[in-house]
């Protein structure tokens, strides 16, 4: 288990960073165990996110040019979590 062969063997702290609409993971025993916990907001587009950073001007200029796998993924038409994992991370 993740308990036993990992955090307990190796003296290890555990960090979730999970989404605040997520409520059918609140009774995971994982957040007993969570040392550190961030909850972040979700997105049906997360365009809307990556919005955030320095506005919507990135949609015309950079969005048209980027395909449909991996980078933006999340974003509304993209493949893979590429948007999602680096929006977590400016979160």
């Amino acid at each position: 288990s993740l308990y036993g062969n990992v955090l307990d063997y190796n003296n290890a702290d555990l960090a979730l960073m999970i989404g605040d609409t997520s409520p059918q993971h609140q009774n995971s025993t994982m957040f007993d165990r969570a040392k550190y916990l961030w909850k972040f907001d979700e997105y049906d587009d997360w365009a809307d996110a990556i919005d955030l950073v320095n506005g919507p001007e990135w949609r015309t200029t950079l969005l048209p040019h980027v395909g449909n796998e991996g980078l933006l993924g999340g974003v509304k038409g993209k493949r893979s979590t590429g948007g999602l994992l680096m929006m977590a991370r400016w979160f």
